[in-house]
Parts: structure tokens; C-alpha cells; sequence
């Protein structure tokens, strides 16, 4: 549970790999990385100061991330954050890597961050 910058938990953590107790779930079929969450006891922490965020993780078939980005949704969820995670193959654009920007079709993606945005 690190990050580039430090985190706020509430209650409070002086360190993280100590004080916060881990559950790990397997890897998505055809995956290969593990997903480590806060266990369910105690009571997950929460990330007080992301709390009052809307956070949207975006991820595209032909890129490394959606092995674990459904992870990170789960984690921020558990901490109190609503997120949510869109599978570009999902909503029919298909066959793009992590750039969504240098894709093009990014008109297609912009489109359904901004719907997303608006709803």
C-alpha cells in the first residue's frame, strides 16, 4: 500500500508494512499478477483526503495494465474512494495500448471519459 507520495489513512498509519494487514487474491485468469488488498479484519483503512473523488481507471486490451488495474480499483474502493474501472474492449474500442492519446481512435476514448464525467 505505497505510493509516490504519502498517503493519509484514517486511522492513521506511521508504516504501512507493518500496520496494515494484507489479503492477496489470485491473478485474473490469463493474468499473472496477484492483487494485495487490505484484509477485511480489521476494518480496511480509508484514504480520508481521496474520499470525496471521483476516480476513473481506463484500460485498453493490446496494454500491460489491465493485469493489475482492476487491483487498484478494488483497493481504492475498499478505502472508502469511488472508482470505477472501464475495459476499453468492454465498451467496443478495440486494439488499443496504454497511449490512449497517440491512438486513433482517441476521439472515441476522450468520448467515453467525458461521458463518464458528465454522469
Amino acid at each position: 500500500m505505497k505510493a509516490d507520495i504519502p498517503l493519509t489513512y484514517s486511522p492513521p498509519v506511521a508504516n504501512p508494512d507493518i500496520e496494515i494487514i494484507k489479503k492477496t487474491l489470485p491473478a485474473k485468469p490469463g493474468g499473472e499478477q496477484e492483487c494485495i488488498l487490505q484484509a477485511d479484519q480489521p476494518s480496511p483503512r480509508q484514504l480520508v483526503n481521496l474520499s470525496k473523488l471521483r476516480v476513473l481507471v481506463v484500460t485498453a486490451e493490446a496494454s500491460w495494465h489491465p493485469d493489475y488495474d482492476w487491483c487498484t480499483v478494488a483497493f481504492l474502493r475498499q478505502a472508502g474512494v469511488d472508482s470505477t474501472l472501464i475495459s476499453l474492449k468492454e465498451v467496443n474500442i478495440r486494439g488499443n495500448g496504454h497511449m490512449f492519446f497517440l491512438e486513433k481512435n482517441s476521439d472515441a476514448i476522450a468520448d467515453v471519459v467525458r461521458r463518464w464525467i458528465e454522469g
